[in-house]
């Protein structure tokens, strides 16, 4: 399975087909099982007809996109975007300091899983540097130089989760 990141929007809405949406609660993974399947799985969903790719998979929470990917089984080639979500209110499913063991997607999820907590990095870098700029009184603004999705990241990250 051969799995290709890109960059939000370099592939149109409609060719979305999923989304997946990596999600932390009180500083930990949040993983769901599948009812029909024993095993642990990233939150998401396919996308219902009419449905936006932002309401896919998850309805109640502020989804910030990370990237649009692809996945080719040298017969197919299907598009789907990953999210991030802070989640606030969670009703019962498991919690994880890390990767479960028992994964339904053990090719795709462990490198979402990366793809993800290099996005988190890059976004505490950035809410660093911000916090250095304001102690330094300088003027410049850090966030013109990133997209929105980080700039909705860094104020997450600059507050405590709930």
């Amino acid at each position: 399975m051969k799995i290709e990141f890109s960059n939000i929007g370099a592939v149109s809405d409609r060719e979305l087909k999923f989304a997946v949406i990596s999600a932390m609660y009180k500083g930990k993974w949040l993983y769901v099982k599948h009812k029909d399947r024993n095993s642990w799985e990233i939150p998401g969903g396919h996308r219902e007809p009419g449905e936006i790719i932002y309401e896919t998979g998850c309805k109640e929470v502020d989804l910030v996109p990370i990237c649009d990917y692809s996945l080719d089984d040298s017969v197919n080639k299907i598009f789907g975007r990953l999210f991030f979500a802070r989640v606030k209110e969670i009703g019962q499913v498991k919690l994880f300091d890390n990767l479960p063991k028992n994964l339904t997607y053990l090719e795709i999820q462990p490198k979402l899983f990366k793809k993800t907590l290099a996005f988190i990095k890059d976004c505490e870098d950035l809410h660093l540097r911000e916090q250095e700029l304001k102690k330094s009184n300088t003027t410049k603004v850090v966030a013109l130089a990133i997209d929105q999705s980080k700039v909705f990241l860094v104020k997450l990250f600059s507050q405590p989760p709930t």
